[in-house]
Order: C-alpha cells, then structure tokens, then sequence
C-alpha cells in the first residue's frame, strides 16, 4: 500500500507545478512517483527512500538545468517590441526632417532614418519610439 502513498503525493507534486515557476515541484514529484515503484515491489522502505533520493539528486543536477536552458515562450517579444528587426518596405519616402511611411506585417507607420529612404525599397526596423518605427536601409 506504500506505492499508492508515493504515487499520490507525486502526482499532487506533479500538479502543483503548474502553479509555480521555476521548473522545481515537479522534480520532487516525479522522484516520488518513482519510488512508487520499489514499493510495489515490496523492497524496504530505505530501498524506496534511497531510490527517492536518487531520482531527487539526479533531477536537479541533470535534467533541470537542461530544461532551463530552453526558451520559454513568456520570454518573446510582444507589441511594437516585436517589430525590432523585421523588414519592411517604404510606402512614402523617408526624410530626414519629414519621416515617411514604411509598411511592415501588414500594418503602415509612420518611420524615421538617418537617411533618405526612397519609396519601395527595403528596411530593418532597428527601433521603436511610441508611434513612430526607426529604420535603416537593407
């Protein structure tokens, strides 16, 4: 009956993660379900703790700092952030003193360069300043 105990407090562990950050609940959990195993196996109770133990140890030392490494989708950039570094083409162009219009994913703003830009040609988004998107030449 020892495996259920286990097992159920894994699964709980399990759960629990979803309501945290940080990727470090579910490493106990799963550990815990593990050791479910030994149990049902009828091994001693330190045979179970020792293989908890384990999967605890290997957890935080192998396979979290693997996971940790991946980006995570909270890390994109969203609104006029995510422009940065798109392309886009001149639908006005672009003067020093005047700015211009670029269009870029569909959507026309108003955009200002160093340079003169002519109409149709390509530009980079390098930066954003409220309405009004930085541009360069491709």
């Amino acid at each position: 009956m020892h495996w259920l105990i286990w097992l159920s407090a894994g699964i709980i562990l399990a759960i629990l993660e979803v309501f945290t950050p940080g990727f470090f609940i579910v490493g106990i959990g799963v550990s815990l379900a593990i050791a479910a195993l030994p149990a049902a196996l009828g091994l001693p109770f330190w045979v179970q703790l020792l293989v908890c133990g384990a999967m605890i140890l290997i957890f935080f030392l192998l396979v979290r700092p693997l996971v940790m490494k991946i980006p995570h989708s909270d890390s994109k950039k969203t609104g006029t952030a995510a422009l940065i570094g798109e392309e886009g083409i001149v639908v006005e162009t672009i003067t020093r003193i005047e700015g211009g219009r670029v269009k870029v994913g569909g959507e026309v703003w108003k955009a200002k360069s160093d340079e003169t830009i002519e109409k149709d040609l390509l530009v980079v988004v390098t930066g954003v300043e409220g309405v009004t998107l930085n541009v360069r030449r491709k």
